[in-house]
């Protein structure tokens, strides 16, 4: 490994909250190019604007307490919005539990629909631009935004706030998985835990995500050579919880089963692959697992928006599945695919770039 100017050890890239390394010659657009939608207090009726113009105040009452509402979905084939009504009915839940009403529309349904309008447009407005292999992921940002009167004064509560709503095209570089498909993923467990649904409810999809960085940066030293890094988190009992960004599943004795939703975000990805199973007869489990019953799985995988599901093949820093993906996870994934209205997901030419 390099060696900073301060003599520290440089870590490898991980994934999760630690990125990823585009392969090379693969080109992105712009900041300048890429447009976002913006609605804050500056812009009150709602603008389409280059990424590079978007900003938030730092008196922004969503960045100084937390409170950001979040969603995001994928593209197929540029501009068709994958799972757009599952997406839309948990953003709506997600404003209805924090009490955030971006101001779209009246109803916290009606406002979700409009964001759900709005996804439809940034596509639009940003397909020409993507590469072969590129998909977008419109990112919805929805905070508690500041005061009009004094937006300068710290903690106005007795002011009204107008809320800030950022739609960000994130773009998804499908070669960045190609490989991965095919090795595997490496799951970490962190030693922080996932705060319980007794604190807060793990189903809101919001950007208070602290646990989450810290126990990504847990588990950096165990990344193993050729294959990308996710971090596992644990429930306080020791149950397996969910990754940073991501569901997880294993397969055992033909059964797939899954940690119970109650502390966790149940994914949209997560439910692509219950009804795939439902397809195909496998059956689903719901219940407490472990890191035992992980290691003694014979097979796992992991389940997000982006990448759809990767295969798992290591636990913390150990290969412990090396023909990936099993069987029936490669099942799983070619129904999945299908309900995708695609061949396969996880075949990607990279090698064109």
């Amino acid at each position: 490994m390099k060696k900073n100017e301060e003599g520290l050890k440089e870590e490898k890239p991980t994934v999760g909250y630690g990125g990823g390394v585009l392969p090379a010659g693969i080109k992105v657009p712009s900041p300048d190019e890429l447009i976002c939608y913006l609605k804050d207090i500056d812009h009150p009726e709602g603008e389409y604007v280059p990424v590079s113009k978007a900003k938030i105040y730092a008196t922004d009452f969503g960045l100084q307490l937390g409170v950001v509402a979040h969603d995001a979905l994928r593209t197929i084939n540029k501009t068709k919005l994958f799972r757009y009504e599952d997406h839309v009915e948990r953003l709506c839940n997600s404003l209805r539990y924090l009490c955030l009403d971006p101001g779209l529309a009246t109803g916290y349904k009606a406002n979700a629909e409009e964001v759900g309008k709005i996804w439809q447009q940034i596509c639009n407005r940003n397909a020409h631009l993507l590469g072969e292999h590129q998909e977008l992921e419109p990112e919805t940002w929805i905070t508690l935004g500041r005061t009009r009167s004094l937006p300068h004064v710290m903690y106005a509560y007795d002011y009204p706030l107008i809320p800030a709503t950022f739609i960000n095209p994130a773009i998804i570089e499908l070669s960045l998985f190609a490989n991965w498909y095919k090795t595997g993923t490496n799951v970490c467990s962190a030693r922080s835990r996932m705060p319980t649904a007794q604190c807060i409810e793990q189903k809101v999809k919001c950007a208070a995500r602290f646990p989450n960085y810290m126990a990504g940066m847990e588990t950096s030293h165990l990344a193993i050579e050729g294959y990308p890094t996710f971090t596992l988190m644990l429930d306080n009992y020791g149950n397996l919880g969910e990754l940073t960004a991501a569901n997880i599943f294993i397969v055992s004795k033909g059964k797939v089963l899954t940690p119970r939703p109650t502390n966790i975000l149940s994914g949209i990805s997560r439910k692509c692959v219950i009804e795939a199973c439902e397809g195909l007869g496998i059956q689903v489990i719901e219940q407490d697992l472990t890191i035992y019953d992980l290691i003694n799985a014979d097979e796992a995988f992991q389940t997000a928006s982006s990448y759809c599901m990767f295969p798992i093949a290591g636990v913390d820093g150990k290969v412990l599945w090396k023909d990936v993906p099993g069987p029936i996870t490669k099942r799983i994934m070619d129904k999945y695919s299908k309900g995708m209205g695609i061949e396969a997901f996880y075949e990607i030419d990279y090698k064109k770039h």
